[in-house]
């Protein structure tokens, strides 16, 4: 049986010579024997290039905690300086996905095909398409695909689902807010029948749904804010780099859910409150880093 340095030997060879699929089979070989941060540290080079990023980052962090871990000063500070190096360049591309609790009780939501339960809360997901489905008794099930890129924040609400018999047959969830790059655009939806309040009830259901989740969200940012003053000094966290972008990102999430909700409940309420034979009024929201502001256009008498 090769030992697990001529494995790792064997893994560099390759590498040099321009032959990567090899060589990381070579480390993961090598990995299998002995989980040294070195090899840890190729391991995640290879992922990192197979467009698993999240799994990149997993095995880097895993080699920050080895490289502590290791007894050899020299070594440790070289690994660890490595493995810092990697997670600062990589961690900003991860893509990141919250989604919102759905306001129907009973509703089961899978993501990819397994099921999801981590609500409001900031998730990391590797770019590339992805499928959300919601489902729940006696109602047709919601799809929503999308596609995320590097360094890109969503947050998805999936609409209220309908009675069977009120739904159409191909229902799919729109998702209320969509923040990359730092800006969403929210619009309202339309009616198809004119008369029917299924659907501006579930917008304002949806909409103050989001709202509190936008409160929770900020509640929980302002409590990372605190702790980092009074913890880590000028937001400065001696061996943990993702406490001040953690505290970060989860501002800008609760400002986006705070945004959102209140677009969705204005929609609603003013829909609903709209007299019939007046032409519909249109709203319209936007989000970046600074804040969320909405706009309604409509005809008075």
């Amino acid at each position: 049986m090769a030992h697990s340095i001529e494995l790792f030997r064997e893994g560099r060879r390759l590498l040099a010579e321009g032959r990567g699929d090899e060589a990381c089979e070579k480390f993961r070989a090598s990995l299998a024997l002995r989980r040294s941060p070195g090899t840890l540290l190729n391991i995640g080079n290879c992922l990192e290039s197979s467009g698993d990023l999240t799994g990149a980052v997993a095995v880097f962090e895993e080699t920050l905690a080895r490289a502590r871990a290791e007894k050899d000063s020299s070594k440790s500070e070289v690994w660890s300086t490595a493995a810092r190096a990697e997670l600062d360049a990589l961690a900003p591309r991860v893509p990141r996905l919250v989604v919102v609790a759905p306001a129907d009780p009973g509703v089961r939501v899978a993501l990819d095909g397994r099921a999801f339960s981590a609500f409001g809360v900031e998730q990391a997901i590797n770019p590339g398409r992805h499928q959300l489905v919601a489902t729940a008794p006696d109602k047709p099930r919601i799809e929503h695909r999308f596609e995320l890129v590097e360094h890109q924040l969503l947050v998805l609400a999936l609409s209220a689902l309908a009675p069977v018999e009120a739904a159409a047959s191909d229902a799919e969830a729109a998702p209320l807010a969509s923040a990359a790059s730092g800006r969403d655009e929210v619009g309202p939806e339309h009616d198809p029948e004119g008369g029917s309040q299924l659907l501006p009830w579930s917008i304002l259901g949806v909409g103050g749904a989001v709202l509190i989740a936008g409160g929770v969200t900020g509640a929980i940012a302002s409590g990372k804010v605190s702790d980092l003053e009074r913890e880590c000094p000028e937001r400065q966290c001696p061996g943990d780099l993702s406490a001040p972008d953690s505290a970060r990102r989860t501002a800008v999430i609760a400002d986006v859910l705070m945004g959102v909700g209140l677009v969705g409940v204005g929609v609603g309420a003013t829909w609903l409150l709209w007299p019939e034979d007046d032409a519909a009024p249109s709203l319209s929201a936007s989000c970046d880093g600074r804040g969320c502001s909405a706009s309604l256009r409509a005809r008075f008498f």
